[in-house]
């Protein structure tokens, strides 16, 4: 049973993965983590921004304006 969950939220994760990167590349690179959790909130997808922004990290997403 345990597999069975582990291997639905990975699949689950590996699917809002793709689309994060999806929202962040057809927004011309200017969205940051809350704004793509807002639009995945519209498309009833609830995921935090840290995780959001995990994945932007490991893909190396970054957006044109930064807070330096």
């Amino acid at each position: 049973m345990k597999f069975y969950i582990c291997n639905l939220v990975n699949y689950y994760f590996s699917i809002n993965k793709n689309k994060i990167i999806k929202i962040f590349k057809e927004n011309k690179n200017n969205y940051g983590t809350r704004k793509i959790k807002k639009t995945l909130k519209k498309d009833n997808i609830i995921i935090s921004h840290r995780k959001i922004g995990e994945v932007m990290q490991k893909n190396s997403l970054n957006n044109l304006i930064s807070n330096d």
